[in-house]
Order: structure tokens, then sequence, then C-alpha cells
């Protein structure tokens, strides 16, 4: 087949393609697929992105984009299949789709992930809430030949549009994440968060908890994916992130952090955070609350917790002791190679892409 991908984001740069379905590229053309992704943000529009740089600027290069999808839509014809992953443009109405359906017809796969139906928008981007045009979703599910959802409450949503629609959870790369050997006690113990600074506010719903761990003489805090994070009276040692280097920052996370808001947006979020640690064998403690529920057994693979005294309790019992952070990280470990792995995903994202373009 060839395989032209329609994608937001640059390879290599958001989790949310990093991690489900550019890890698949490599065995598409393996299978002897030609594979083109066309993203809608070049690397340097990008980079200006989320930066509170002139909004003229932002303008300009988005009206570029817009004059290039259609030169790459038309493009389309020239494919067995399109993968579509949230939207052809970021703005206005599904003009794109609805002349790639109606009139270029050529198959569609459309990989949905977060509540994007839902108004939401950068604070570095306020007047994006008014151009996403949040709705546009509810059209482009039916035109789509295949629909693949990150959550099962997604999958709900996306079911009441169009009977087609896989559940496929956001994987991770067992090759390149190791398993993590855990310091014994006696030792600081870290715990960590990583993200991106558009959720690095969930962090700080558990200030409180933070500021009491704070006291103690062996632990200490990492941030990865916000290099200015901070909450008052604790330490925190936040960074950048980068692909080359996550790995090894990862590795240094004895527990991870987990905690998001009871709201109707985290329902669509696939919590790619407490696969990643568990992926290296980290226990994950999360909130008990949308995606993790559904593949976390509570004292099994990680722990839940909701109030900040289970917060604190469930943390100190995992700095105290390490057999315990083990465990669970083994058991963590094996249940994402068993379910939640590149490799045991790869065929179901492949058998997709040739229903969709072979019927």
């Amino acid at each position: 087949m060839r395989i032209l991908c329609l994608v937001p984001y640059p390879e290599g740069e958001a989790p949310g393609q990093r991690l489900k379905f550019e890890q698949q590229y490599a065995t598409w053309r393996a299978a002897g697929h030609t594979v083109d992704c066309r993203p809608f943000f070049t690397p340097d529009f990008y980079a200006i992105l989320y930066k509170p740089v002139s909004t003229l600027l932002k303008i300009r290069r988005t009206l570029g984009a817009l004059m290039r999808r259609w030169a790459e839509l038309w493009d389309a014809r020239n494919y067995d299949v399109v993968f579509i992953f949230l939207y052809v443009a970021p703005v206005g109405p599904p003009i794109y789709e609805w002349v790639l359906h109606h009139i270029i017809k050529t198959p569609v796969v459309y990989d949905l992930d977060d509540a994007n139906f839902l108004p939401n928008a950068s604070a570095a981007n306020p007047l994006a809430a008014w151009v996403k045009w949040p709705s546009k979703i509810k059209s482009i599910i039916p035109w789509a030949k295949e629909v693949i959802v990150v959550t099962h409450h997604l999958g709900d949503f996306a079911r009441s549009l169009n009977p087609n629609v896989t559940y496929i959870p956001p994987t991770i790369n067992t090759d390149a994440y190791v398993t993590k050997v855990h310091r014994p006690s006696g030792e600081k113990i870290v715990i960590g968060w990583s993200g991106s600074h558009s959720t690095s506010p969930y962090l700080k719903l558990l200030t409180p908890v933070l500021q009491r761990l704070a006291q103690r003489d062996d632990v200490r805090f990492k941030v990865i994916g916000d290099a200015h994070f901070s909450i008052p009276g604790v330490p925190v040692e936040a960074i950048a992130w980068k692909e080359e280097t996550e790995v090894a920052e990862l590795s240094e996370f004895d527990i991870g952090l987990y905690p998001v808001p009871h709201d109707p947006w985290v329902l669509g979020k696939g919590g790619l955070k407490a696969l990643q640690y568990m992926g290296m064998g980290i226990p994950a403690v999360c909130t008990p609350y949308g995606a993790c529920l559904g593949f976390i057994q509570d004292g099994v693979h990680g722990f839940f917790a909701d109030t900040e005294d289970e917060w604190y309790d469930i943390l100190v019992r995992l700095i105290e002791n390490p057999e315990l952070r083990q465990q669970i990280g083994t058991t963590a470990r094996k249940l994402v190679e068993e379910s939640f792995s590149v490799k045991a995903q790869g065929p179901v994202y492949l058998g997709i892409l040739e229903k969709a373009a072979h019927g």
C-alpha cells in the first residue's frame, strides 16, 4: 500500500503521535508499504507554536500551512489509504475532510486522541478556541472507513457515529524502555513526573502532598517536560524534554506520579504517562479516574490515590519499601509487554490500514 499520513505535528515531537502510530512506521515499511508523513505544523512553526510570540506571525504561518494542505490533499489521489490523526487542519470546519471523502474518495483511517470534540485551547494561543471548530469531529468520524480511539470512553462516542471503531492504547517501545533497578533503602528516592507544559498544571493538584514530602530528607523531586515548573517549598529539578535523553531521565525515577482532575477532557486521555512509568518497571501512583482504571489493578500494577492523605500514605509506603517498588514495577512491566507494547499492537494497526484500503 501507499499510505499518506496527514498529522498535526512533525515526527518525533508530540507524545500523542510519537508514542502511538509513529512507532509503527517501521513495521508498516517492513511489510512493504510506502509511508509518507505530512505534518500541518512544520518543524520551524512547531518551535514557536506554544511560545508567546507574535500572533501575526502565527497567523501567517497558519495561512501558509492551509494553502499547502490543499496541494497535499490533491496528492492523496495517488495513495491507497489516508491516515488522519485528529484533523487535516487545526482550524475551521472539516472542509479538507469533506473534499477527501466526497470528491477524492481515497479511504480514510481516522485516529482520535483526546476529547477533541470538547472546546479547549492553550494559554499561549487563547484565540485558538474561537477557530478550532471542535464540532467537526462529529462530521469526520462518519466519513472514515475505520476509526481508532485511545480510550474506551472515546470508543463509546465514536461508535455512536461509526460502527467501525477499534481501541488501540498508547504503546511503549519495550526495546528502548529498559527495566529499572530500584535503589535500596538509605538512598534518596526520586519521585517524578513526565509530561508537557500543557499538562504540568495537573501536577500542582498534589501541591500539599509534595510540600509534606519535601520535609523528608530521603526524597527528591524531578519534572520532565516543563523546565519552568515550580511549587513553593518544594525543591524540584525541572528539565525540558529531549527525545535523545528521555529514557535516561525517566530511569532516574523511583516512583511516577499521574494526578489528573475529575474533568471530562481527561476521559479522552489514554494514560500514557502511567504506561511510560510502567514500561520501565517504575510503580505509578494515579488518580482513580479515566483510562488508568481500565488497565491498572490497584496494588498489583500500580496504586490509586484521590485524597491528600491517600497520596501521602501510598507515597511514603513506596519510599520506605524498595521491595514493594520492585514488585509493582516488575508486574507493571509484564503487563506493558503483553498488551501495551509496540510489538503487541503493531498487527492491529496494520490490519486496520489494510482493511480500509482493500475492504
